[in-house]
Parts: structure tokens; C-alpha cells; sequence
């Protein structure tokens, strides 16, 4: 598996409706959020 940090500061305010659509769109990444909404 590849790790990769990526910068997302400009987008990282997003809605969980629109983090959920980011991760559908984008089935062969996995995108976690922390309890404190940060992505991991």
C-alpha cells in the first residue's frame, strides 16, 4: 500500500455530505476523518 500526505487546507472545511461524496467518487482511496474532523 502507498501512503501519500497531501495538503488540503483549501478544501479541508468541507461537509460530511460532501466528505462522503468525495470518498464515493473516489473508491480506490481510502480517506479517513478523526473525532476531530481531521483527515487522516
Amino acid at each position: 500500500m502507498n501512503t501519500v500526505t497531501l495538503n488540503l487546507d483549501a478544501i479541508s472545511k468541507i461537509t460530511d455530505d460532501r466528505f462522503y461524496d468525495l470518498c464515493l467518487a473516489n473508491p480506490d482511496v481510502k480517506f479517513e476523518r478523526n473525532s476531530r474532523g481531521e483527515w487522516i
